[in-house]
């Protein structure tokens, strides 16, 4: 299953629609991101649904997210690692994933 996660602030919502997927790529997760409460979103889906994951940074956010992200925050917001990117998640070991 291919899914866009949007930021992966919705992870747990996500996981009953993706709970039988044997892999699963996802884009736009978020590590560290006040939008997403800090959260590392991938890794949370991914031990949710007792799967193996590997993350890969698309870029760093430098800023606190659009608009609309930007408005569901206080003043004092930062962002804890700002890193925002693609995963794969897997019943299968992955093992020495590079990402490049």
């Amino acid at each position: 299953i291919e899914f866009n996660a949007e930021r992966g602030r919705r992870w747990l919502e996500s996981a009953e629609l993706l709970g039988d997927a044997d892999v699963i790529i996802l884009n736009e997760m978020d590590n560290g991101m006040a939008r997403s409460d800090q959260q590392h979103t991938t890794r949370l889906l991914a031990r949710y649904l007792e799967m193996n994951y590997a993350f890969g940074v698309e870029f760093v956010e430098l800023t606190l997210g659009d608009k609309g992200d930007r408005s569901n925050l206080g003043p004092t917001e930062t962002n804890f690692h700002g890193l925002h990117g693609n995963a794969i998640l897997s019943k299968c070991k992955i093992h020495d994933a590079i990402i490049f």
